[in-house]
Protein backbone atom coordinates (compact mmCIF):
# COMPACT_ATOMS: atom_id res chain seq x y z
CA UNK A 1 0.00 0.00 0.00
CA UNK A 2 1.32 3.44 -0.94
CA UNK A 3 1.18 6.02 1.83
CA UNK A 4 -0.53 9.33 1.18
CA UNK A 5 2.68 11.37 1.43
CA UNK A 6 4.53 9.21 -1.11
CA UNK A 7 1.49 9.46 -3.41
CA UNK A 8 1.57 13.24 -2.93
CA UNK A 9 5.23 13.30 -3.95
CA UNK A 10 4.55 11.07 -6.99
CA UNK A 11 1.74 13.40 -8.08
CA UNK A 12 3.96 16.47 -7.63
CA UNK A 13 6.74 14.82 -9.63
CA UNK A 14 4.29 13.90 -12.39
CA UNK A 15 3.03 17.48 -12.56
CA UNK A 16 6.62 18.76 -12.61
CA UNK A 17 7.38 16.47 -15.55
CA UNK A 18 4.27 17.59 -17.44
CA UNK A 19 4.76 21.33 -16.84
CA UNK A 20 8.54 21.14 -17.24
CA UNK A 21 8.25 19.55 -20.65
CA UNK A 22 5.63 22.11 -21.69
CA UNK A 23 7.73 25.06 -20.50
CA UNK A 24 10.87 23.57 -22.04
CA UNK A 25 9.12 23.27 -25.39
CA UNK A 26 8.01 26.90 -25.22
CA UNK A 27 11.52 28.03 -24.32
CA UNK A 28 13.09 26.05 -27.16
CA UNK A 29 10.63 27.45 -29.67
CA UNK A 30 10.66 31.07 -28.51
CA UNK A 31 14.31 31.09 -27.35
CA UNK A 32 13.36 33.13 -24.28
CA UNK A 33 11.74 32.78 -20.86
CA UNK A 34 7.97 32.09 -20.85
CA UNK A 35 7.25 35.54 -19.41
CA UNK A 36 7.99 38.75 -21.30
CA UNK A 37 8.39 41.18 -18.37
CA UNK A 38 9.72 40.68 -14.82
CA UNK A 39 6.29 41.55 -13.37
CA UNK A 40 4.75 38.51 -15.02
CA UNK A 41 6.98 36.07 -13.17
CA UNK A 42 4.88 35.85 -9.97
CA UNK A 43 1.56 34.89 -11.66
CA UNK A 44 3.43 32.32 -13.73
CA UNK A 45 4.97 30.70 -10.65
CA UNK A 46 1.66 30.79 -8.75
CA UNK A 47 -0.07 29.09 -11.70
CA UNK A 48 2.55 26.35 -11.74
CA UNK A 49 2.21 25.84 -7.98
CA UNK A 50 -1.58 25.54 -8.24
CA UNK A 51 -1.31 23.01 -11.07
CA UNK A 52 1.31 20.94 -9.23
CA UNK A 53 -0.62 21.16 -5.96
CA UNK A 54 -3.81 19.91 -7.56
CA UNK A 55 -1.94 16.94 -9.02
CA UNK A 56 -0.31 16.09 -5.70
CA UNK A 57 -3.53 16.40 -3.72
CA UNK A 58 -5.46 14.27 -6.21
CA UNK A 59 -2.81 11.55 -6.11
CA UNK A 60 -2.82 11.57 -2.29
CA UNK A 61 -6.62 11.35 -2.17
CA UNK A 62 -6.61 8.43 -4.61
CA UNK A 63 -3.99 6.66 -2.48
CA UNK A 64 -6.12 7.18 0.65
CA UNK A 65 -9.16 5.66 -1.02
CA UNK A 66 -8.73 1.91 -1.02
CA UNK A 67 -11.78 1.44 -3.25
CA UNK A 68 -9.75 2.11 -6.40
CA UNK A 69 -7.79 -1.03 -7.26
CA UNK A 70 -4.73 0.70 -8.68
CA UNK A 71 -4.25 3.22 -5.88
CA UNK A 72 -1.24 1.33 -4.53
CA UNK A 73 0.64 1.38 -7.86
CA UNK A 74 3.31 4.13 -7.92
CA UNK A 75 3.34 4.33 -11.71
CA UNK A 76 -0.42 4.93 -11.83
CA UNK A 77 -0.12 7.73 -9.26
CA UNK A 78 2.76 9.29 -11.22
CA UNK A 79 0.74 9.19 -14.46
CA UNK A 80 -2.23 10.69 -12.61
CA UNK A 81 0.07 13.55 -11.59
CA UNK A 82 1.10 14.03 -15.22
CA UNK A 83 -2.49 14.16 -16.47
CA UNK A 84 -4.09 16.29 -13.74
CA UNK A 85 -2.76 19.76 -14.75
CA UNK A 86 -3.93 19.30 -18.34
CA UNK A 87 -7.35 18.00 -17.32
CA UNK A 88 -7.85 20.87 -14.84
CA UNK A 89 -6.81 23.44 -17.46
CA UNK A 90 -9.16 22.09 -20.14
CA UNK A 91 -12.04 21.71 -17.67
CA UNK A 92 -11.60 25.34 -16.63
CA UNK A 93 -11.65 26.45 -20.27
CA UNK A 94 -14.81 24.42 -20.88
CA UNK A 95 -16.48 25.92 -17.80
CA UNK A 96 -15.67 29.44 -18.95
CA UNK A 97 -17.03 28.72 -22.44
CA UNK A 98 -20.27 27.30 -21.01
CA UNK A 99 -20.68 30.31 -18.70
CA UNK A 100 -20.14 32.71 -21.60
CA UNK A 101 -22.69 30.85 -23.72
CA UNK A 102 -25.24 30.95 -20.91
CA UNK A 103 -24.72 34.69 -20.36
CA UNK A 104 -25.09 35.42 -24.08
CA UNK A 105 -28.20 33.32 -24.59
CA UNK A 106 -29.91 34.47 -21.39
CA UNK A 107 -30.89 31.06 -20.01
CA UNK A 108 -32.27 32.57 -16.86
CA UNK A 109 -28.91 33.98 -15.84
CA UNK A 110 -28.49 37.68 -15.24
CA UNK A 111 -27.53 39.48 -18.42
CA UNK A 112 -24.28 41.35 -18.05
CA UNK A 113 -24.77 45.06 -17.55
CA UNK A 114 -28.50 44.88 -16.78
CA UNK A 115 -28.50 43.40 -13.30
CA UNK A 116 -31.89 41.76 -13.85
CA UNK A 117 -32.83 38.22 -14.74
CA UNK A 118 -34.28 37.46 -18.13
CA UNK A 119 -36.68 34.83 -16.75
CA UNK A 120 -40.26 35.58 -17.67
CA UNK A 121 -39.51 37.93 -20.55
Amino acid sequence: MTSWWSALMLGLLGAAVADGSRIGGVMLTAKRWPWSRPGQRAPFVVGLLIRAGSAGILSAVVALQQIVGWSDQPLALFVLGIATPTVVQHTTRLGRAVARACFKSGWGWPVRGHGVSVIGK
